[in-house]
Order: C-alpha cells, then sequence, then structure tokens
C-alpha cells in the first residue's frame, strides 16, 4: 500500500483523477430508484393538458470493461391526469433523467434533472426523490416557409466600412457577393489595447488584446429591430407574429481577444446574451402619412456576436435570422428552408427546427 501511495504522487494529476473517478464511478453506479413527477401545461394559457403522453429517459453507466460514457437509457411513459400530472419512476444508475412532450399540435420540449446523491434505503433512493419539473408547451400556429440560416464565424469583408447584407440571397452585396438589396449594413472597427502574457502549450506568449466593435444598422426609414429577451422554458418559435411597430434602425455589439477574464468582459458589455432575439422588420415602405405601405418581417434568433481571431487584422461576426418573403406577412413561425444546398462546410449552417 505504501509504494502504491508513492507511485500516485509520480504519475500526471489527470491520469490520477481519471483513476479515482472511475474508481468511485463504479463504487456508487449500483442501481437505485430514481422517481419524477411532470406537470404539463399551455405556454400561452397555463392550463393543463390533459390525456398528453410524457416520456421519461433515466440515465445509466456503462459496466466495467465497457469504456467510459453512457449506456442506453430506461424510457418509461404516462399519460397526465385532469390537472396536467403524471409520475414515472426506475431502477437506473446514472444519476440524470431527461422528460420530454410532444403532443399533436404543439411543439417538442424537454427538460432535464441531474441527481445529487443516494440515500440509505431498499433500494436506495436518488435525491432529489420525486421532483416536479414543469413541461410548458407552445402550441403550433400555422408554420410558413422562410430563408433561415446561421452563420458562424462570418468574416466581415472590410473594416470600417459599412458592408450589406441580403437577407433573401443570403449572402454579401456587390462587391463582395451576389446580393443585391442591402438589408443590413454591418461595420466592424478594431481598436488595440495593448499587449498581456497568456498560458499557451508552449507555455507563456506575449499577445495584443484587441476589441471589435461591430455596428449594424438597417437602412432605410422603418427598417430594424426589436429586442426581446425569451422566456424561461422556451424555444426560438416562441416568436411566431412579428409587431407592428417599435423597430430600431441600429444596434452594437463588441468582442474581444485577450481579454482578461470573461467576467470583465461581460461587466465592459462585450458578451452576447444568448437569451436575446430580435423582430426583423426590413424593405419598409411608408405612405405620406408615415403608415407602412410594405414590409418584410422576420427574426433574428439568439443575439451578435462577435469574434476577433489572433494574428488576423479583421473580425467575424455569428448572427442566425429567419426572413419571410411574403411581404407584409407577420407571421415568422417556420416550417421549412427555403434555402436548399447550403454549404455546411463552410460557415453556413441550415436551421432544421422551428
Amino acid at each position: 500500500m505504501k509504494w502504491t501511495k508513492h507511485l500516485l504522487w509520480l504519475l500526471p494529476a489527470w491520469v490520477v483523477v481519471a483513476m479515482l473517478w472511475k474508481g468511485a464511478v463504479h463504487l456508487i453506479a449500483a442501481p437505485s430508484l430514481q422517481k419524477v413527477t411532470v406537470r404539463v401545461t399551455d405556454f400561452d394559457t397555463g392550463a393543463a393538458l390533459e390525456g398528453v403522453e410524457v416520456d421519461a429517459f433515466f440515465g445509466t453507466t456503462l459496466k466495467r470493461g465497457q469504456g467510459w460514457g453512457f449506456g442506453a437509457p430506461v424510457q418509461k411513459k404516462a399519460r397526465t391526469d385532469k390537472d396536467g400530472f403524471c409520475s414515472m419512476s426506475a431502477m437506473a444508475d446514472g444519476g440524470k433523467v431527461i422528460v420530454e412532450s410532444k403532443p399533436d399540435g404543439y411543439y417538442r420540449f424537454e427538460r432535464d434533472l441531474v441527481f445529487t446523491n443516494v440515500v440509505g434505503g431498499t433500494p436506495p433512493w436518488f435525491q432529489p426523490w420525486n421532483p416536479t419539473l414543469e413541461l410548458r408547451l407552445n402550441k403550433k400556429g400555422t408554420p410558413v416557409p422562410m430563408f433561415a440560416k446561421h452563420l458562424e464565424g462570418c468574416r466581415i469583408p472590410e473594416m470600417d466600412c459599412p458592408c450589406g447584407y441580403d437577407l433573401e440571397a443570403g449572402d454579401w452585396i456587390s462587391p463582395y457577393g451576389k446580393g443585391t438589396i442591402p438589408d443590413m449594413e454591418l461595420t466592424i472597427h478594431r481598436e488595440s489595447r495593448g499587449e498581456r502574457k497568456v498560458s499557451s502549450y508552449l507555455g507563456y506568449e506575449t499577445v495584443e488584446m484587441v476589441v471589435f466593435q461591430m455596428d449594424v444598422e438597417f437602412p432605410g426609414e422603418g427598417n430594424g429591430v426589436i429586442p426581446v429577451l425569451l422566456p424561461e422554458d422556451t424555444f426560438r418559435h416562441f416568436l411566431r407574429t412579428a409587431p407592428e411597430s417599435g423597430y430600431e434602425p441600429r444596434l452594437t455589439r463588441k468582442g474581444y481577444y485577450a481579454c482578461p477574464s470573461d467576467d470583465e468582459a461581460e461587466e465592459r458589455g462585450w458578451m452576447p446574451n444568448q437569451d436575446r432575439c430580435f423582430y426583423l422588420r426590413v424593405r419598409t415602405q411608408l405612405d405620406e402619412k408615415g403608415n407602412v405601405v410594405s414590409a418584410h418581417y422576420g427574426k433574428i434568433y439568439r443575439d451578435f456576436k462577435v469574434e476577433a481571431h489572433p494574428g488576423t487584422e479583421g473580425g467575424f461576426g455569428d448572427f442566425s435570422y429567419y426572413f419571410n418573403p411574403v411581404p407584409n406577412d407577420r407571421n415568422i413561425e417556420f416550417s421549412e428552408n427555403l434555402f436548399k444546398n447550403l454549404d455546411v462546410f463552410r460557415y453556413e449552417k441550415a436551421f432544421l427546427f422551428p
């Protein structure tokens, strides 16, 4: 035993942690009783949904000798009562449960829970015992086809110069792309904040601290966005109908490279808010009284993000949008993507969800 203890000091730290963790998993990962209660309600009205099928997936671990990771979950099913409740239990050892429901006329939604510990009993019970998880389901309306795209790590063509982007064409306007209508213009600015040392696999290296600012403008009177925070336990299909007014013509976002810490970046407002989305209106035409004659609506899912990569002069932007090509249709509930054959090996990714 003594020589074993001395040997542990000679091993790399990650090896010791892995050995102890693997031993701990097999020490406590005996099947134990888990129970969960689910309440299903309509997101808009709060009314309980009766007779809705709910699935629960209780996690399991791989047995010794089968490798790392998790095994096939133990699946249980139940239907809600008149008050929207149902309960499920199982013998499992994974310490986690996922519950989901996808009734007709509603969008699928899921939640998960990680159990904290096991207490005595025959069999032992996972804690917390029989918690209640709320599933607030969004009802489906009348989804419509839209142009939808996620741009990740998209390089802004030029510094300190407005670059127009055509949402329907899904490309920059000339001379940077094939777009023709500048639905929005992105301008990237770069500011050096000196140098600092950062750790790397070679030890420490000196890098330049850089702050990037991206100005997003929606040219033309009446165009712009309306920021909105996604409520808890919802998804992008929460944005289903665009408002008639209240659109702001511009916004600004900042990003950084080699900032001392994410906390400082968040304090300075350089971190995107992933709960923030936007209603969108572009190509607006107004009459002499300022009333909207024609406009196109859409939504931007999640906040704009600005990235700065080491060794580059330019900045990169992340944003995701849905664009309804039908004029004056404020319905922005997504059914299918009108973009076909997107190059997923570049920065373009097709949306699969509403």
